[in-house]
């Protein structure tokens, strides 16, 4: 990231999603110069509460929460899913597996660096989510 602060990188997104609604936050990282990661973390405790890095014991709990989507994006491909974690095994430590009727995945765990905790907000644009973010999608 530039040398932005985050009080600083907060305003930029709210002044860059008031001048362009439609475009997402990946997206808008990139117009900024910024990461996805960085914009996230510049919201903690504005609806946005960063997670512990026990990121294996949240995925075990994931069957508490019902149906959930499942989205992984990058610069290849979207892919998106809608379901319940079903069976869930996060004990091997080079990859997690969660297999279901409507969510089969496989999660390199050890690559995933910041995690975040979301809440509906119409200023900033979220939406009630769950984010791993690996250590590029916190670099610009």
């Amino acid at each position: 990231m530039s040398t932005l602060t985050a009080a600083s990188l907060k305003d930029k997104w709210l002044q860059f999603r008031a001048d362009n609604p439609k475009v997402r936050i990946r997206e808008a990282a990139h117009q900024l110069d910024t990461s996805e990661g960085a914009l996230v973390g510049a919201f903690v405790g504005a609806g946005v509460t960063r997670l512990k890095a026990d990121f294996r014991a949240l995925v075990k709990r994931m069957p508490e929460v019902g149906k959930v989507m499942v989205l992984t994006r990058n610069e290849s491909c979207v892919i998106e899913r809608k379901g319940v974690f079903e069976k869930v095994d996060v004990d091997n430590p080079h990859v997690g597996i969660v297999l279901g009727a409507d969510i089969d995945l496989r999660m390199f765990m050890n690559k995933w660096v910041h995690g975040f905790a979301l809440v509906d907000n119409d200023i900033s644009g979220f939406k009630t989510s769950i984010r791993y973010l690996m250590r590029r999608a916190w670099q610009s």
